[in-house]
């Protein structure tokens, strides 16, 4: 018994091998804020590249020149660079005949009991998308006549370089899913969009 109190007290005064414990303590969280850094500067990029590809979109859209097929596979190579394939890309295009009108309902002309809420027998409304009923969003599909204003919106999903850091940015199954989008006028490259009409609910 005796002999073995000498050997515990050197053993508690040894200081060798404390470098590498301190080290495995140390190395984790180092590790995590590194991955953690490449990761957010991988999402500061991947935002750079979808913006650049909706401003892509929008400045192609304005002329006229282009179909939204070949719009959308601009879109679509353009975000292949952060690994968003072609399922993970969903395009929006919506147009409106003024930029008052974006993504608002189509106005009232008349408001009969009951007020509020949606339009009901006996309102008339302004018919903005031609569709011959009252709609929530006063838009067109597609890109447009010329003149129009068209709104873009553009969700891409792309996987994380590192799937632990999922939790870290809220990201579902080690995906990040970003969405941009913008607004731009058409040129005066062709006709204009028929005149909106009055319309009442029968």
């Amino acid at each position: 018994m005796s002999g073995r109190i000498p050997i515990l007290r050197r053993l508690r005064r040894d200081q060798r091998g404390a470098a590498v414990v301190e080290f495995a303590f140390m190395v984790m969280p180092m590790l995590m804020m590194l991955l953690g850094g490449i990761e957010l500067g991988y999402l500061a990029y991947s935002k750079t590249v979808l913006e650049g590809a909706i401003r892509q979109a929008s400045h192609m859209a304005a002329t006229g020149q282009y179909s939204a097929d070949d719009i959308g596979d601009e879109v679509r190579e353009r975000l292949a660079r952060i690994g968003a394939v072609d399922d993970d890309v969903e395009i929006v295009t919506r147009a409106y005949g003024s930029f008052e009108d974006v993504q608002k309902p189509e106005p009232l002309t008349s408001d009969v009991e009951p007020l509020g809420g949606a339009p009901g027998r006996g309102d008339c409304f302004i018919d903005l998308n031609g569709d011959g009923q009252w709609s929530e969003d006063a838009s067109q599909a597609g890109l447009g006549a010329s003149e129009d204003i068209v709104y873009f919106e553009v969700t891409a999903t792309y996987p994380l370089l590192f799937k632990m850091m999922g939790k870290l940015l809220d990201a579902d199954e080690g995906r990040m899913t970003l969405v941009a989008n913008a607004t731009v006028k058409n040129e005066p490259f062709g006709d204009e969009r028929e005149p909106a009409v009055e319309r009442c609910i029968s």
